[in-house]
C-alpha cells in the first residue's frame, strides 16, 4: 500500500478505532484492510505483503478475528494458502458483543442492588441508573438486530427480483 494512498489512510484509522475496541492493532489493520480490498476475498500472503505483517502474525490475528466471528476463511478452487474474507455477519456479531456487555453489566448492578436492599432510595440510585441504561442498552441492540435482518431480507428479495 502506497503512503499517499487513501485506502492505507481508511486501514490506518480502522486500526486506532478497533484498538479502542479492546482489539489489538494488528486485528485493527486486517479488519480494516478486509472492509475495502478488492477483491473482497485475500489470500494471507496479499493481507501479509500489504499490511506488512508476517505470515505468523496474520495467522494468529485471522484466528482471533474468526473466533470472534469477523471474518472467516474461505476456501479458494485450485489455489493453495489460506484465504480470508469479511464475515457475512460480521456486523450482527459486534452487535451481540455489546449487547453480551450490557447484559453482564446488568446482572451486575443486580447483585450490586441486591447487597444493598437494606440502604436508602438515594444510596441505591448510581446502581439503579446503570441498571436501567443497560436494560435499555440490550432491549435496543436486540431491535436494531432486528431491523438489520428485516433490512437485510428485503436487500435479498430486491436482489432475486432483478
Amino acid at each position: 500500500m502506497n503512503d499517499d494512498n487513501p485506502k492505507r489512510e481508511f486501514v490506518e484509522k480502522a486500526e486506532t478505532f478497533f484498538e479502542t475496541q479492546h482489539l489489538p492493532r494488528m486485528a485493527g489493520r486486517l479488519l480494516g484492510w478486509l472492509l475495502i480490498c478488492v477483491p473482497p476475498v485475500q489470500s494471507a500472503k496479499e493481507i501479509g505483503e500489504t499490511l506488512q505483517m508476517s505470515k505468523g502474525s496474520v495467522s494468529t490475528i485471522a484466528r482471533q478475528l474468526r473466533q470472534m466471528g469477523l471474518i472467516e476463511k474461505v476456501a479458494q478452487i485450485g489455489a493453495r494458502g489460506d484465504f480470508y474474507r469479511i464475515h457475512p455477519n460480521a456486523t450482527e456479531s459486534m452487535l451481540l458483543a455489546r449487547q453480551a456487555e450490557f447484559e453482564r453489566l446488568y446482572d451486575l448492578s443486580i447483585q450490586g442492588l441486591n447487597q444493598l436492599e437494606d440502604e436508602s432510595p438515594q444510596d441505591r440510585q448510581r446502581l439503579l441508573a446503570v441498571k436501567r441504561m443497560s436494560a435499555m442498552a440490550v432491549a435496543e441492540m436486540t431491535r436494531l438486530i432486528d431491523q438489520i435482518h428485516e433490512a437485510e431480507g428485503e436487500t435479498a428479495r430486491s436482489a432475486s427480483e432483478k
